[in-house]
């Protein structure tokens, strides 16, 4: 049996709180059949070389994003170094739709596996092992000669059950105090934009006993109690809601106190009853990501979304009737955007109270091949510089300069670090899901006192974020006329340092920052655990 280490690289705006769950899952099944394996998942300045040497794997595994290719590219050069003759792998989305020119580009990879990984991982060992032909396995990518070779795609796993619960290593190792779980793949939604379609073709969930199993002994083992469903929409079902709802049950009726965290697509509004909206806040839900994308129909459309803009406000009204916070998906900037719907997407998110993120205004339409809309993108000789940030031009160009030019002022506002920015779109909207976890926490606590003090941060933070949401907004429109009418660089900044400078920025995100510190200090008082993500 081989030795095997699965390596997760985190570079720069990745979220090294979280388990890597993709190797985690690997992990498990190779372990089933008797493979040696290691787990590793650290940011790319803490990789642990050493031990790594020491170890002295056979192969190695590493999942690959868009925005860790470098940093990956660069621990597979160290190891390489040091281990010449070790057997190397990649994974994931990136190498799923673009694996083949993944292994012309850097010479040090030997393998990719496109799609799901676990099956293609184990017979990949197994082949290398009996040194026999690779060709027969089936989404794997590798050399042959000069040239790389292509296999056909694998059929996805249809029984999940199939698949152990995935290693937990790096809860511990790492001293996470969150722990990822997955109990579907895929999505029943077919969006244009979205890189699900090409890892995972259909919807294929666990049965609601084994993800509370599975909640039970994270909760039991590691203590526990805070979760991230990595599902692509956790209401997915075959049916109607019966999943959920029996999953919500399982865990209320096993008396799990926990908090979690969740995807919902905006049409789950339509068959969400009382019930089933009361089942999931007593069992622990505090935030969501909704699958917004636009506030207008147009990019709605363009998109490939189920939900309309009426879909997308009663959802949202929906969860925060019942204080289940929102986070949005969004995404504000794509190669067809115009000024009418940029106009609208503005408005939305005032209205919403989301402009004060930040993450919101300069979100662009991220590309990845073999999409509906990337081969759109292609069609409509948009494709442009590959290696730009989009990789597609504006078919508005005066929208694509009004857009470098927002975020490239984010990045660095007259010298003010991008850390500020950062700052409050943290505390404007993913903060909140946070504060409900604490305010769960007083409640299952009985801690009456520190329940009101929350509430009165929450309308202080509110207070602040609802003035800097305005703020934005105005920001927005005034760009986007001059922008629309003749753009001009000096009258962009002089409207930047109008109405959103760096003073502003600061002040605000000061504001924001003091006000936490002293709710922490009195929550501490009470002995209520904070949970540290920023």
């Amino acid at each position: 049996m081989s030795k095997v280490l699965l390596l997760a690289v985190y570079a720069d705006g990745m979220m090294d709180m979280y388990e890597e769950l993709g190797i985690c899952f690997i992990s498990a099944y190779l372990r089933k059949f008797g493979h040696e394996v290691m787990l590793m998942a650290k940011k790319e300045e803490m990789c642990d070389y050493e031990k790594i040497i020491a170890f002295n794997p056979e192969f190695i595994g590493l999942p690959v994003y868009n925005v860790s290719k470098d940093a990956v590219y660069r621990a597979i050069n160290n190891i390489r170094a040091e281990l010449p003759g070790v057997y190397i792998c990649v994974g994931g989305y990136l190498p799923t739709y673009k694996g083949k020119f993944m292994l012309e580009q850097n010479s040090q990879i030997d393998f990719a596996i496109y799609g799901e990984g676990e099956e293609t991982f184990r017979e990949l060992l197994l082949k290398i092992e009996s040194n026999e032909p690779l060709r027969e396995v089936y989404g794997l990518i590798y050399r042959e000669g000069n040239d790389v070779i292509v296999n056909k795609p694998r059929k996805l796993i249809e029984d999940l059950e199939t698949i152990p619960f995935p290693s937990r290593d790096l809860l511990a190792d790492n001293k996470l105090n969150i722990a990822q779980l997955s109990s579907s793949r895929g999505c029943m939604s077919r969006c244009h934009f979205c890189a699900s379609t090409l890892f995972w073709e259909k919807w294929r969930g666990k049965n609601s006993k084994s993800v509370v199993d599975e909640i039970e002994y994270i909760v039991n083992e590691y203590k526990i109690n805070i979760f991230n469903f990595i599902d692509n929409s956790f209401e997915d079902s075959l049916g109607e809601y019966n999943r959920l709802y029996s999953i919500v049950k399982g865990i209320i009726g096993r008396e799990l106190k926990i908090n979690y965290f969740a995807d919902f697509r905006a049409e789950f509004h339509r068959k969400a009853n009382a019930e089933i909206m009361q089942l999931l806040k007593d069992s622990g839900l505090c935030g969501i990501c909704l699958g917004v994308e636009a506030g207008n129909e147009e990019d709605l459309k363009l998109y490939g979304k189920i939900a309309t803009i009426e879909d997308i406000e009663k959802a949202i009204e929906l969860f925060r009737k019942y204080g289940i916070n929102v986070e949005p998906g969004f995404i504000n900037f794509n190669p067809y955007s115009n000024f009418t719907g940029l106009r609208k997407n503005i408005g939305f998110l005032e209205r919403y109270g989301l402009a004060s993120n930040n993450d919101y205004i300069v979100s662009t339409y991220k590309r990845y091949d073999g999409t509906y809309l990337s081969k759109k993108i292609q069609k409509d000789n948009l494709c442009g510089n590959e290696l730009s940030e989009e990789g597609y031009l504006f078919i508005n160009e005066d929208v694509g300069i009004f857009s470098k030019y927002i975020r490239n002022y984010s990045i660095s506002i007259n010298g003010c670090t991008k850390n500020a920015l950062d700052k409050i779109s943290f505390f404007s909207v993913k903060y909140h899901t946070l504060l409900n976890f604490i305010k769960r926490q007083c409640i299952l606590n009985e801690k009456e006192n520190s329940y009101n003090l929350v509430l009165e941060y929450e309308q202080k933070n509110r207070e602040i974020c609802a003035n800097i949401n305005n703020t934005v907004a105005d920001w927005f429109r005034c760009l986007l006329d001059l922008a629309e009418n003749k753009w001009d660089e000096n009258q962009a900044n002089l409207i930047s340092d109008n109405l959103f400078n760096k003073e502003y920025i600061e002040s605000n995100a000061n504001s924001l920052e003091k006000c936490k510190v002293r709710l922490y200090k009195e929550l501490m008082k009470d002995e209520i655990e904070i949970l540290r993500i920023y």
